[in-house]
């Protein structure tokens, strides 16, 4: 009997009420490689709200849905290069629905690497449009610029869609890299989604990756991912991460 209860709380528990201000996200990531040694990733990631996110629609989708502007900051540990890659990022919203996203990398902790910028504009509430461009130390501005759009759909029986695609122009050259993701909510805190991207530059090749993610309760979350691809030297990719909100 008891573990009858244990199991109806479990379930059930994802549906208490929790609003949160702050996201922290570890994970572990393997990326085989075919004519190298393999690469071990180990990531930690801390995100802080300006106003209280509010639930609304799939867990995952909350800070989307919110449209809160944002502190983060990340720590990127690469085995293969025995090195620590720091990321500090800011969201700022200038409205409702038009915002900037500026990340600095610092290599070991003090030299700078570069810069992302992003600009981006939510149509509707459902429908977000942004465009990314970087900043290399000792190259300049990059001429890549990827161009992403992301909707949400609400389907019957509180079911939920979302759809990204993303596509990048470099050296005046439309269509290098172009990538696709759905994701399905059977509920608010579960889904499954599935990533397609091709590359026809420097990483030549089609990727294609699988993932599900889990709210055990508002604040807790689990999620794997797998990947694989065409490309002559780079293999499998296996992912695992937890969030925890508050």
């Amino acid at each position: 009997m008891k573990s009858v209860f244990f199991l109806f709380s479990l379930i059930l528990a994802p549906y208490s009420f929790a609003n949160f201000k702050t996201e922290i996200n570890t994970g572990i990531a393997l990326q085989k490689l075919k004519k190298s040694n393999d690469i071990n990733i180990y990531a930690l990631t801390i995100e802080h709200f300006d106003k209280q996110i509010s639930i609304k629609g799939p867990l995952a989708e909350a800070a989307y849905l919110n449209k809160t502007s944002s502190w983060y900051v990340a720590a990127l540990e690469i085995d293969i290069k025995d090195s620590t890659l720091g990321i500090l990022g800011r969201t700022q919203f200038f409205n409702e629905n038009t915002y900037v996203d500026i990340s600095t990398n610092l290599q070991g902790g003090n030299s700078f690497q570069d810069a992302s910028l992003t600009a981006g504009h939510y149509l509707d509430d459902f429908l977000r449009i942004s465009a990314t461009t970087s900043f290399s130390k000792g190259e300049g501005w990059d001429e890549y610029i990827l161009f992403s759009a992301k909707k949400l759909f609400e389907l019957n029986n509180d079911q939920n869609i979302t759809f990204e695609y993303s596509t990048a122009i470099e050296d005046e050259a439309f269509l290098e890299y172009q990538s696709a993701t759905l994701t399905y909510y059977p509920i608010d805190f579960s889904s499954l989604s599935l990533g397609i991207s091709h590359d026809t530059k420097e990483r030549k090749g089609t990727y294609i990756d699988l993932s599900a993610q889990y709210y055990f309760t508002m604040e807790m979350e689990i999620s794997a991912g797998y990947g694989f691809s065409n490309h002559d030297e780079v293999g499998n990719f296996w992912i695992l991460s937890a969030s925890y909100r508050f």
